[in-house]
């Protein structure tokens, strides 16, 4: 379950492949995702653990620390073209 309010949601929930996202001002949409969650069952909870597991694996600090090297070196080679 995640809040429709955490930034990383679009990243980390596939609603209903890997969990469900819900309005945490809204205590009936939170307890209805609860409910969803309970209702499918111990295997397809088990699956989506495996799903969020397989997008979380690619989330490394070596990941994102290559990802900013990167995104710096071509911040620098636009701004040293000008």
């Amino acid at each position: 379950l995640c809040s429709q309010t955490v930034g990383s949601r679009y990243d980390l929930v596939c609603e209903g492949k890997n969990g469900y996202i819900f309005d945490p001002t809204n205590v009936t949409d939170m307890a209805k995702c609860l409910l969803r969650v309970h209702a499918v069952g111990q295997d397809a909870r088990d699956r989506m653990g495996q799903e969020s597991q397989n997008l979380v694996e690619s989330c490394s600090p070596e990941n994102f620390g290559s990802g900013l090297i990167s995104a710096t070196q071509v911040l620098y080679d636009v701004v040293t073209d000008e």
